[in-house]
């Protein structure tokens, strides 16, 4: 059906373009803003349409949306296929990370053991563990004791046998750092969508007694992205503003379009602990068609006044500590 509809409305641009007839150019052209509107237009991935054919749309008005899954697809290609990595994918690295954030002067957990073997873990109560490079939150675990051992990757529960044999099976480097806890001693965390000096989205996710996620606007309203089902949605605390404050300013340190920032929250000053930098979130691709085309569009901006603060001499100096 969409293919059909797709083929008509292909047709009709051409046909409102080459027609004389002026009732037939407007029967037309009100069909393909009728489309235009409809879900099935939305549907459309327009990073694989021609030149032409986006500047047909524009003559009748149409604004080609953009896509935040095509732009970190992009980004990711770069960093995979190049030797040298894109400047949000230094701060995968997450000693490269740390020693940025306390650079920017960042809250950041106590580090008890850094770059060591899964061997060498001294595995201490209320402690996190993570390997020095990852994504998806593979091999990353929660201690609260020996016993009781969060898989952030699975979200399963494991004792300490059970987790040394799964970070043995991968011949990383791991570091392990203090737990940080919130309200009533759950694991609360912050996910800001940076774009170089702008947050339009944050997730806030609680990791215990249950997993719970829930995205928020800038204007601290809670907003459906399409990433979760009901059951695993909940009503967060929200996001103070001087939380926001404080990420566009560390964004805006990063030589990048895009990042995501991290954070833990602390009930004992009821302040954020950096956790990590993201070039990639996991599960991007589950955006929905209008969140995926407003962070698009934020990206596109992001990149425009990053190039225009490089063109300007902006020299990035925290950033350039790390190189």
């Amino acid at each position: 059906m969409i293919r059909f509809v797709l083929s008509l409305f292909i047709k009709g641009i051409y046909l409102i373009n080459s027609c004389n007839n002026k009732l037939i150019r407007f029967i037309l052209n009100k069909f393909n803003k009728k489309f235009y509107y409809s879900k099935d237009y939305h549907r459309l991935d327009f990073q694989y349409h021609s030149p032409n054919l986006i500047k047909k749309q524009n003559k009748i008005g149409f604004n080609v949306p953009l896509s935040f899954k095509g732009f970190l697809n992009i980004r990711s290609f770069r960093a995979y296929n190049s030797r040298l990595n894109t400047p949000e994918w230094y701060l995968n690295s997450k000693s490269l990370s740390l020693k940025f954030a306390d650079v920017l002067k960042l809250n950041l957990p106590n580090t008890y053991q850094n770059g060591v073997s899964a061997e060498s873990l001294f595995i201490k109560n209320r402690s996190v563990i993570k390997p020095l490079k990852g994504t998806g939150s593979r091999n990353v675990f929660i201690v609260f004791d020996e016993n009781r051992i969060l898989n952030l990757f699975d979200k399963t529960y494991c004792s300490k046998g059970e987790m040394l044999k799964i970070l043995n099976k991968e011949q990383f480097k791991y570091f392990s750092q203090e737990l940080i806890t919130s309200w009533d001693g759950e694991v609360r965390d912050y996910k800001f969508y940076s774009f170089y000096g702008e947050v339009p989205i944050v997730l806030e996710v609680s990791r215990t007694p249950v997993l719970r996620y829930c995205f928020w606007n800038n204007n601290n309203e809670r907003i459906d992205t399409g990433k979760y089902s009901e059951k695993e949605k909940f009503v967060g605390k929200g996001i103070k503003p001087e939380y926001i404050q404080l990420v566009k300013r560390i964004s805006k340190s990063i030589p990048a379009p895009f990042v995501r920032i991290d954070f833990l929250h602390s009930a004992k000053n009821d302040e954020l602990y950096f956790c990590e930098f993201t070039p990639r979130p996991g599960g991007y691709i589950n955006f929905n068609k209008d969140i995926d085309i407003l962070l698009g569009q934020e990206f596109a901006e992001a990149e425009e006044r990053l190039f225009k603060d490089m063109l300007d001499g902006k020299r990035f100096k925290e950033y350039k500590e790390l190189l």
